[in-house]
């Protein structure tokens, strides 16, 4: 991944329209002269067809699936569904929004751009009709959308943290999602109640031929830490996903280059003043709407709590807020969940969750064994940056230490945020540390990169990353 990309094509191959899948056969050939005759060619296009293939198989599988409901069920009776599980989705984002309360944030970026946000309500004319037959005119009822809007935000950014709108739109959903408390599947209905306006010629509405890699992993971060402080809920988490990549050169054709890429947990915000937790009506689709409550520390959509784990030496975080086997604070405490306050008694808040994958990220970090065997690089330390939560009478959850030592000649790459522009607080909570990204020559000396930066690798050195603090809520 690209860290200093300006223009789309120098982040990787733009593959044009092509045939690639012709009677059922996959064109291998075409595929990899889209691979390999790029200004940017793929660094592995065997690689890169693999995937495409593992892809095209996903699609055919999903494609048989729908083929076998059809015939068993009608293909009346399963788009009828369909529309079921849509118009749940709709009915249980409508039931949140009108919970939520109304107001504004702002994410700032460490280049000084902005993302703002405005959350309110607005009434909109619906012309119903009236039943066939009937004389006399349509009647007019009023109906009542949530609205995001994003104007006063950034232009286009000059380097790669450009967001497109399919990636706001997917952050929206994820901000619902966490919200709902009822278990739903993934679908578009859930943005029936709500209305996005991103303005043209902004960051999150960019234009080819502007760089966008920072924009899905970057930005994305940022624009779910502007909309939970418009609604009040949750203070900023660490705001990034600390991507960092390394390669290590081939030697000849039998022996191609190595890539490794991960994105390194940090801190969550402090939960604050959640929506009140209410039982949802019966579903449409035959349950009683979901009713599994979603409960932090994690705020990561499908990776579950895991996130990130320390190494095996380092205990795991606690549900309280602390670090696993040790001391527990709150012990009569029980954790706290988004959608019911602490305990399930009044909504206040809750401390926020240590060194985990925040909103856009879910992956695990790879077990060091396995890293360690397949680059020729060594795990020395994977901590909690301890003190690194913003303060507050809820705390924010604190980043983590991550140093790898290098053991061949490589190239490292890390794509940052929040490296000068600390994530805030909420309702005078502390804001949470800046991170830090820093390379350890052999010799002893000591380079501080910049959030966006590459650099040259050489055996003995040690590149570490100090991730950021999540954002404190309330006066402590």
């Amino acid at each position: 991944m690209p860290a200093e990309s300006r223009r789309i094509e120098e982040e990787g191959v733009l593959l044009p329209l092509a045939k690639i899948v012709a009677a059922g056969k996959f064109a291998e050939k075409t595929a990899m002269r889209l691979f390999t005759e790029a200004p940017h060619p793929a660094r592995n296009p065997a690689q890169n067809i693999a995937d495409l293939r593992a892809q095209i198989a996903a699609l055919a599988a999903g494609a048989e699936a729908m083929k076998i409901c059809a015939q068993t069920f009608g293909a009346e009776e399963t788009l009828r569904h369909l529309k079921l599980v849509q118009e749940n989705a709709a009915a249980a984002a409508r039931r949140l929004v009108a919970t939520l309360q109304e107001g504004e944030g702002t994410a700032t970026l460490d280049d000084g751009s902005v993302i703002k946000v405005r959350a309110y309500r607005e009434k909109q004319k619906e012309k119903k009709k009236g039943k066939a037959g009937e004389k006399g005119k349509k009647s007019k009822v009023k109906k009542v959308k949530f609205v995001l809007d994003f104007s006063g935000t950034s232009p286009r950014h000059p380097a790669n943290f450009n967001a497109p709108p399919a990636v706001a739109r997917a952050a929206v959903i994820y901000c619902l999602r966490a919200l709902l408390g009822e278990d739903i599947p993934l679908n578009d209905g859930i943005l029936r109640a709500v209305r996005i306006v991103l303005p043209p010629g902004s960051m999150l509405r960019p234009r080819a031929p502007d760089a966008v890699a920072a924009g899905n992993v970057e930005t994305s971060q940022n624009i779910v830490n502007a909309v939970f402080a418009a609604l009040g809920v949750c203070a900023a988490a660490q705001g990034t996903c600390n991507n960092f990549t390394v390669g290590f050169p081939g030697k000849g054709a039998d022996s191609p280059g190595k890539q490794y890429y991960e994105t390194i947990c940090g801190g969550t915000g402090a939960l604050w003043n959640p929506p009140n937790k209410s039982t949802p009506p019966p579903s449409p689709m035959g349950g009683t709407g979901g009713g599994k409550l979603f409960n932090p520390p994690s705020i990561s959509d499908g990776g579950g709590r895991g996130g990130e784990t320390p190494n095996k030496l380092t205990p795991p975080p606690s549900p309280m807020g602390g670090a696993g086997g040790g001391k527990t604070p709150n012990k009569l405490t029980p954790p706290p969940s988004l959608m019911g306050g602490v305990g399930g008694g009044k909504p206040q808040g809750a401390n926020g969750a240590d060194a985990m994958q925040t909103h856009m990220t879910n992956s695990r970090a790879s077990d060091p064994e396995v890293l360690e065997t397949n680059y020729p690089l060594r795990l020395l330390e994977f901590s909690f940056r301890r003190g690194s939560g913003g303060k507050g009478k809820f705390r924010g959850g604190m980043g983590a230490t991550r140093r790898l030592l290098f053991l061949a000649e490589g190239t490292a790459a890390i794509l940052s945020s929040h490296r000068k522009v600390p994530p805030p607080g909420i309702a005078g909570g502390g804001a949470g540390k800046t991170g830090i990204n820093a390379v350890r020559r052999k010799n002893g000396k000591t380079e501080i990169l910049p959030p966006c930066a590459s650099a040259e690798m050489h055996p003995g050195d040690e590149f570490t990353i100090k991730t950021p603090g999540g954002g404190g809520a309330g006066k402590n």
